[in-house]
C-alpha cells in the first residue's frame, strides 16, 4: 500500500507504528509540506495552490523527523503543469486546476531545508529522491543507483551555490511568479543532468531537446 501526500506528524507517527508492526506500507510526502507553514497562505494566497493544510513551524519540523528516520520513503513534487491563465478559467475556486510548478526547484529546496538547515544526510536525500522509488516500483537496479550496468541517470549538484528562485525562468509550462517557491533563497543547485549517460542539461541550458523517454518495465517477483 502506498500512502501519498502525507502532510501531518500524526500520520507519520501512525505509519511508523504500522511499519514497526510489519505492515507493508510505503509513504510519500512533498517538499512544500516540509518547508512552508500556515504563514504562506497569507503571503502568497493569490492563486490556488497545493498547500491545503495550515501547519505551524513546530509541526513542519516534526514531519521532518519522519523523513530522517525512514518512515517517509519518497519525496514527490506534485508538480502542477498549468499556466496562471489556465488556473482561473472557471471563475470558481473549487473548480480551478490546483497545484503549482516546482519540478526545477524541489531538489534545491530539499538541499536547503533538509541538508543545510536540518542535517539530513546526502545518502538519505539520494534514497528518498531516487533509490527508494526505484525499489518500490521494481525498476532497481536499472534505475536508482550508480552501479555498472545501470542507466547512468545522474544529477551533479553544487552544494554551496546560493541563488534565488524565479518561477518565470522555469523550463516547465508553468512559468509563473505566483508559486510558493517564488523568491526563495536557496543553497545548493543542480548544475548538470545526464539521462542514460547522455548530457542533457548544464548550468541553466538544455543540451538535448529530443532525447526521448524510454519504457522501463518493472521486474516481476513470483
Amino acid at each position: 500500500m502506498m500512502v501519498c501526500h502525507m502532510t501531518i506528524p500524526e500520520g507519520g507517527a501512525y505509519l511508523k507504528q504500522l511499519k514497526n508492526e510489519g505492515a507493508r506500507v510505503y509513504v510519500e510526502t512533498c517538499p512544500h509540506y516540509l518547508i512552508f507553514d500556515h504563514s504562506i497562505l497569507n503571503d502568497k494566497n493569490r492563486l490556488r495552490n497545493a498547500h491545503r493544510r495550515s501547519e505551524t513551524v513546530k509541526r513542519v519540523d516534526e514531519l521532518w523527523s519522519y523523513v530522517k528516520d525512514g518512515t517517509i520513503d519518497v519525496i514527490g513534487t506534485d508538480h502542477g503543469p498549468f499556466t496562471d491563465e489556465e488556473k482561473v478559467m472557471k471563475n470558481d475556486f473549487w473548480k480551478e486546476y490546483c497545484g503549482f510548478g516546482c519540478n526545477d526547484v524541489v531538489m534545491a529546496a530539499m538541499i536547503t531545508e533538509g541538508v543545510h538547515k536540518r542535517g539530513l544526510s546526502w545518502n538519505r536525500l539520494a534514497s528518498i529522491t531516487s533509490g527508494n522509488a526505484a525499489r518500490m516500483f521494481r525498476i532497481y537496479p536499472q534505475k536508482g543507483n550508480l552501479l555498472p550496468g545501470a542507466d547512468a541517470d545522474i544529477q551533479i549538484i553544487d552544494p554551496d551555490c546560493e541563488w534565488v528562485y524565479d518561477g518565470r525562468n522555469s523550463f516547465s509550462k508553468t512559468k509563473s511568479s505566483l508559486g510558493v517557491y517564488q523568491d526563495m533563497k536557496l543553497k545548493g543547485k543542480v548544475t548538470n543532468t545526464f539521462v542514460r549517460g547522455i548530457h542533457v542539461y548544464q548550468n541553466g541550458e538544455i543540451l538535448s531537446e529530443n532525447h526521448g523517454g524510454q519504457l522501463i518495465k518493472p521486474i516481476r517477483k513470483d
